[in-house]
């Protein structure tokens, strides 16, 4: 959604992901960075970069990253890129200076709830509202801990269950 309101007709060829917790090494960088040379389909001719888990960068890359976000901000289309990260206080105030710092805070219990029903209903799959309530709890506000490990190993365990019932 933010993508498409920096670029209306962007196409996913026009989108440059690069992953820094899979390879975060400075030549990968500098390769992703030359891909954003290359321009776009789209009207403005400009692609995205969307730099994901910034603070997982090695330090070299870290400290080539400043130098390739000012050459790509001199173009006469400056060129949007897009950081995440899950810890602020790892990026260098130099690098954060580049960019508008948008943060969102954990989900709410409530919605974690509602978002590991719609999972279950989904795969028609069903817990407890007490199984639901200890996964939300035993998570500790981790969503990736919930959702990647948690809820596949009670539901993988349910399974069990059921075929030494059965």
């Amino acid at each position: 959604m933010l993508v498409h309101t920096l670029v209306p007709d962007i196409q996913r060829a026009d989108i440059v992901n690069f992953n820094a917790s899979v390879d975060n090494g400075i030549e990968s960088l500098r390769a992703h960075f030359k891909k954003m040379k290359m321009g776009a389909w789209n009207d403005l001719g400009i692609p995205v970069m969307i730099i994901e888990e910034i603070d997982r960068l090695s330090p070299q890359a870290k400290m080539a990253l400043k130098g390739h976000l000012d050459e790509l901000q001199s173009r006469d289309n400056a060129v949007p890129v897009i950081i995440t990260t899950n810890h602020l206080d790892q990026i260098e105030d130099a690098v954060i200076s580049r960019f508008l710092c948008v943060e969102w805070g954990p989900p709410t219990r409530t919605k974690l709830i509602t978002r590991i029903k719609a999972i279950l209903a989904r795969q028609a799959a069903s817990l407890s509202d007490a199984q639901i309530n200890s996964l939300v709890t035993h998570s500790a506000g981790d969503v990736r801990k919930l959702m990647d490990q948690n809820l596949p190993l009670t539901l993988r365990q349910q399974a069990q269950k059921r075929a030494n019932d059965g």
